[in-house]
This record gives C-alpha cells, sequence and structure tokens, in this order.
C-alpha cells in the first residue's frame, strides 16, 4: 500500500542505509513512484539530548487522529509524564499548509543519529516554492514545530531549484 497524505500527495520517508528500516518513495520528477527498502534496528525511545536541548528526550511514535490517522515521530521531553486522551497538532505543517493555500509537494521522513524530522518541499499559491527541515516536539499534549535549512524559490525555474535542493538536503541530513 503506498504512503500517502490527504489529497493524495505521496509521502517520502528516508533514512541511513546502515541500522535503519524505512521506506523511501520518490516520485519527484518521475511518472512512477519507486520503494527501496532501507534496515532499521532501533527506532523507538531513543534518549539523547535533542536539538542542543540541555534537557533528555525521548523519539516516540504517534498516531494523530486529528491528522487524518497520519504517523508521525516527534520529540517528547523524558520527564513529561502527561497521558495525553489526544494530541493537538495546529502547530504543524500538515495541518497549516492547506489551511493558508500552500500544497505539500513532497514530504521526507530523516531519522538519523544527525537528525529526526521532516524536510518539506511545499508550493504556495503564487507560484513560490520553500523547502525546509522541520522537526515536532510534543508537551503538555501539544505538538510545536521548529524550522531550519529554509530556503524560498522565485525564479523561472523555481520547481527544479526546490527539488534540486530538496533532495541535496535530504543527502545533507542523512551524513
Amino acid at each position: 500500500m503506498p504512503l500517502t497524505r490527504r489529497g493524495g500527495a505521496p509521502v517520502f520517508l528516508a533514512a541511513p542505509a546502515a541500522a535503519r528500516q524505512t521506506f523511501l518513495l520518490d516520485s519527484l520528477g518521475d511518472t512512477h513512484m519507486r520503494c527501496i527498502v532501507l534496515r532499521v534496528s532501533m527506532i523507538f525511545a531513543l534518549t539523547f539530548p535533542a536539538l542542543g536541548q540541555s534537557e533528555q528526550m525521548t523519539i516516540e511514535q504517534m498516531q494523530i487522529p486529528r491528522l487524518g490517522g497520519r504517523t508521525i515521530f516527534v520529540f517528547k521531553p523524558t520527564t513529561d509524564n502527561v497521558q495525553c486522551p489526544s494530541i493537538d497538532p495546529r502547530a504543524t505543517t500538515p495541518w497549516i499548509a492547506p489551511r493558508l493555500g500552500r500544497t505539500i509537494l513532497a514530504e521526507a521522513l530523516v531519522y538519523s543519529g544527525n537528525a529526526v524530522g521532516y524536510v518539506f518541499l511545499i508550493s504556495y499559491g503564487n507560484g513560490t516554492h520553500e523547502v525546509y527541515f522541520s522537526s515536532y516536539t510534543q508537551r503538555a499534549c501539544a505538538l510545536t514545530e521548529s524550522q531550519s535549512h529554509q530556503r524560498v524559490f522565485v525564479t523561472d525555474n523555481r520547481f527544479n531549484e526546490a527539488k534540486a535542493y530538496y533532495h541535496s538536503l535530504l543527502s545533507e541530513l542523512l551524513e
């Protein structure tokens, strides 16, 4: 079963081949989709200081019913023991982008020793394209999003430039 977002846009997942298992789905610029299976050993409950924060964090997988039952990976402080009946995803790209008239053209899960999060390629209504890395943190039953590596493309060749940066950013984050 192919992984897709609501509205049919493909979900792109990537991870380093050594010690990770996930699926890499790539249809950018192609008329077909190819799937590459990679190995995973430890994907849940890794504990480490995340993103330069001083508190210890774990990486947890969670399903978000308010995002169409989507499964995401988030940082969660090890001291946060709150059992949440539901999670508020309103501060995340998958929730915000459609409400602002933006289209998520591509999304990749990056799960490596250097980064855990998502790379997005987004198209704005005015034709501008944006690429960035985003990670989520869960605190008190709400998700917050941190973005980095942001670039906006506005030239006549903006889609190809954005697509090239998207793939380059994925490669950089997976090193």
